[in-house]
């Protein structure tokens, strides 16, 4: 797994690797695509794995970032947003 150490914006999102502490290139993915509004669902398919998958992607950002639920960790990229 390659981690994100550096300033790069690679989503839509504009979430940034520079905010956040050693996220996965598939954790950055799922996490923009969930600031974007995309649902669990729709994620596993487009990405071809499944739902579980991207649950456990998304279990992981939540204990890096401290946060405890998708609402929590939306509003706080979108408040950063602007």
């Amino acid at each position: 797994r390659r981690r994100h150490t550096r300033f790069k914006c690679d989503w839509s999102s504009d979430v940034c690797s520079s905010d956040l502490p050693e996220l996965t290139d598939r954790e950055l993915e799922v996490l923009s695509r969930l600031v974007d509004g995309q649902r669990v669902r729709t994620m596993a398919a487009e990405l071809y794995v499944s739902e579980s998958t991207v649950r456990g992607h998304l279990s992981s950002v939540f204990r890096k970032l401290g946060v405890r639920s998708q609402i929590e960790l939306t509003e706080r990229f979108r408040a950063e947003r602007g």
